[in-house]
């Protein structure tokens, strides 16, 4: 329970803020903890203090339109992520940590083929478990699937790895769903790095560089061997592409299946790490490089098991933004591990990645890193979108005070012939979620590099629930069910009236479009508060149940933006099964304890 009284003056507060909590003397320890020693702010830190039961925030001295969002972020988001990350433990809540792939030079792909299928079964029984078999994959989109080894060379930072660092890998057949996965069969950094088959591996020799002279600039990675008694270094591998993108080279998209392989990434013990993206990943052109634009010197291992030269290679033009929760699997039967190595892998995570996600999460307080948060959808209320056709997308964004957006027209199914503006209410519910059911009246503009994304409207929730624009939503009457194949939703609020029951009988299953699930990686209210999510291959690759207007009867529909859509016509969009995601809430907004946003 939360209240308050204060009074404004000039734009400054005067008055108090009280949490009435069980746990208002831990709270207040670990929150205080975190802010001591950070940069001063604007104005004076605010004085908080712990009675039994209460925790006691005094305002006086804060700017009401500067410093209260920040507050509230630290209260309410960031110390949950402290909390979540104060229970990170073997069989209790998994870690999840930032993976970013940048930057210069980006991320690269040389891809082999293997020989035959003699070379594929000798690899089998040489490299992986019992079992377990390689699986063919497309890695372009429109190609023919192929058993592919790749090496992946890039430059990470973030929670999880850092500096350079060159993976080999293949595909399998996943254990328990036969999809194909990525599996990392060799991995070189030149940073000491932890994995679940070696736990702590020390640097080694590798590097992935861009060579600004000689001309033409080139991308050069290389990877050594240090002989242990001599301490002699031979080259592994190495590879020069010509960069920046020569006239020769093509922009490709990658397959949907190369993407979604990385939903769990396997060890060769087939331990996994579990994959979250978003559209820096899925929904970008490589540059394929021509094959006269790049040499290979291969001494790995593996060569004699592949097509001396690639398939082929690609460079991806932007950074990555990935997270990723390590050891996902330890408890699977079907791990290639000893008893002892199991147990020495449970004992590692208990040691290492709870004060590596702790730290994380505190570092968030001080403004350092954003604050990264865990959501499972749930399947107790199926998630639902009504998209409505906007008949005048610049005249609602003038009305809702937007009118410097773009609006931007989007697909929202793969096989759409054509792209359209729409007003989007979304209805959802996130497991554990004290707001409960939420609903969102959305629509599609344009980020300032030309890419969609989401701008939400108004935002409603069955419970009072925090919001970056009026602070607190008032609860709302919000339901959501199927039955008897129907499906019905009912809003009831001040502002929206919503009633429609759609006939699931009539749905078909297409793919959404990938600009579509772009535009949903940062939803931004209208005041400029953003969020920004992952999610996995279940955006990508599980179909949507789709039923076009024919199917659904729209009872009473009364928003402030009628007189802007057609409310005649609806297309509208059904999920009906768990699906996990993470979020940095209120992303491009500062914490209370720093100056900026982080980075």
């Amino acid at each position: 329970m939360v209240s308050a009284s204060f009074g404004i003056q000039s734009g400054l507060l005067s008055g108090g803020l009280a949490f009435y909590t069980n746990n208002a003397q831990t709270f207040s320890t670990k929150l205080l903890a975190q802010l001591a020693g950070t940069p001063a702010t604007a104005n004076p830190a605010p004085a908080i203090v712990a009675y039994p039961g209460i925790t006691s925030v005094n305002l006086a001295g804060l700017s009401a339109e500067e410093d209260i969002r920040p507050l509230l972020k630290t209260l309410f988001l960031e110390m949950d992520a402290v909390d979540y990350t104060g229970a990170v433990v073997h069989g209790g809540n998994p870690p999840f940590l930032n993976f970013n792939v940048g930057g210069s030079p980006n991320s690269i792909f040389i891809n082999f083929e293997f020989k035959d299928q003699a070379a594929r079964q000798a690899f089998e029984a040489d490299h992986l478990p019992a079992g377990i078999t390689l699986a063919p994959i497309r890695i372009l989109a429109g190609e023919t699937p192929r058993y592919f080894l790749v090496l992946n060379i890039y430059q990470s930072s973030g929670g999880l790895v850092e500096g350079a660092r060159a993976e080999w890998s293949v595909f399998i057949n996943d254990p328990i769903t036969n999809e194909p996965r990525f599996t990392v069969i060799q991995a070189a950094a030149a940073a000491i790095s932890a994995d679940p088959v070696s736990l702590l591996t020390f640097p080694e020799p590798v590097t992935h560089v861009l060579n600004q002279v000689p001309e033409p600039d080139t991308i050069d990675s290389y990877v050594g061997v240090v002989d242990p008694v001599t301490q002699v270094e031979t080259e592994y591998f190495s590879s020069s592409i010509n960069w920046p993108e020569p006239p020769v080279s093509s922009n490709t998209r990658l397959a949907r299946e190369f993407v979604v392989a990385n939903d769990y990434i396997f060890w060769g013990n087939l331990v996994a790490d579990r994959g979250l993206y978003n559209s820096t990943f899925h929904s970008r052109e490589v540059v394929l490089i021509d094959a006269n634009e790049f040499s290979v010197t291969d001494n790995s291992r593996w060569k004699d098991y592949v097509n001396a030269a690639p398939v082929h290679t690609m460079v991806y033009q932007n950074p990555l933004d990935l997270v990723v929760s390590p050891w996902w699997n330890l408890d699977e039967a079907y791990l290639a591990v000893t008893p002892e190595h199991r147990a020495a892998l449970i004992n590692f995570m208990n040691g290492f990645y709870p004060g590596t996600v702790q730290a994380e999460a505190k570092a968030a307080i001080r403004g350092e890193k954003a604050v990264l948060s865990p959501i499972g959808i749930s399947e107790s209320v199926p998630t639902v979108r009504y998209h409505f056709p906007l008949q005048n997308p610049t005249g609602l964004l003038a009305v809702v005070e937007a009118a410097d957006r773009t609006p931007v027209a989007v697909k929202l199914f793969e096989d759409d012939a054509a792209a359209g503006h729409y007003l989007t209410l979304s209805v959802y519910r996130r497991e554990k979620d004290p707001c409960g059911t939420r609903a969102e009246w959305t629509t599609y503009v344009e980020t300032p590099d030309g890419r969609p994304t989401t701008l939400r409207l108004d935002a409603f929730a069955a419970e009072s629930c925090l919001n970056p624009v009026s602070l607190l939503t008032v609860a709302t009457d919000l339901t959501q069910s199927i039955a008897n194949g129907s499906l019905t939703t009912q809003i009831v609020s001040p502002f929206t009236r919503f009633a429609a029951t759609t006939d699931l009988s009539q749905a078909d299953g297409p793919l959404l479009a990938q600009e579509w699930i772009e535009a949903g990686d940062r939803v931004c209210s209208l005041n400029g508060i953003c969020d920004d999510f992952y999610y996995d291959g279940q955006l990508l690759m599980a179909p949507a149940q789709r039923v076009e207007s024919s199917g659904v009867l729209i009872q009473e529909i009364a928003t402030p933006w009628n007189a802007y859509i057609d409310t005649n016509t609806v297309r509208v969009d059904v999920r009906n099964s768990p699906a996990l995601q993470a979020i940095k809430p209120w992303r491009n907004l500062r914490s209370f304890a720093a100056d900026t946003p982080a980075p």
